[in-house]
C-alpha cells in the first residue's frame, strides 16, 4: 500500500507541476508590437542677414580707408582716386555714394564727384574696385582748400 501512495503522490505531483506550468505559461503570455516612424532632420535655420561696409586703400583689404587725400587740383582739372570697398556682412547689397559736408559750400557748385559702381551689387564678403574721380570746375575761383566727405551706403 505504501508503494501504491507513493505512486499516487507522485502522480499528483506530475500533475500539479504540469498544472503549474499551464498556469505559469498563461501568465507569461507576450504580445509583440512592431514599431515604425520618421526622423525628420531639420537643418538649423540660416544665421539672420547681415550687411556691412569696409572701405581699403589695398586690393587685399588689408590697408582700412580713413581718409583721401585729393592733392593739388586746378580749375578744370579731373583728379582720381581708386579705393575698394567690401561688403562684411553675409548677404548681397546694393551700393551707392553721396559726398556731402561741403566746406566751404560752395565747393559742392564748382566740383562733381562721381564713381564707376553705383547701383552695383556687392556679393557677401566681396571686395570691389572703385574708381572715384573728381572734377573742378573751370571757373573755380575763391576756393583754394576744400574738404567733404563721402557716405557710402550697402541696402540688401
Amino acid at each position: 500500500m505504501v508503494e501504491k501512495n507513493r505512486k499516487l503522490i507522485m502522480a499528483l505531483i506530475a500533475m500539479i507541476l504540469m498544472t503549474s506550468s499551464t498556469v505559469f505559461a498563461l501568465l507569461m503570455f507576450q504580445k509583440i508590437v512592431p514599431n515604425t516612424g520618421i526622423i525628420i532632420v531639420v537643418q538649423p535655420p540660416p544665421p539672420p542677414a547681415t550687411i556691412g561696409l569696409e572701405t581699403f586703400s589695398d586690393a587685399a583689404g588689408t590697408i582700412k580707408l580713413t581718409s583721401i587725400n585729393w592733392g593739388n587740383l586746378y580749375p578744370g582739372d579731373t583728379g582720381h582716386q581708386t579705393i575698394y570697398l567690401q561688403n562684411t556682412g553675409n548677404t548681397a547689397g546694393i551700393i551707392t555714394m553721396a559726398p556731402g559736408n561741403w566746406n566751404p559750400a560752395k565747393t559742392q557748385n564748382i566740383t562733381k564727384l562721381t564713381w564707376n559702381l553705383e547701383g552695383a551689387t556687392l556679393g557677401a564678403g566681396q571686395i570691389i574696385k572703385a574708381n572715384l574721380t573728381l572734377e573742378v570746375s573751370g571757373s573755380a575761383a575763391g576756393v583754394t582748400e576744400f574738404a567733404f566727405t563721402i557716405v557710402f551706403t550697402i541696402e540688401g
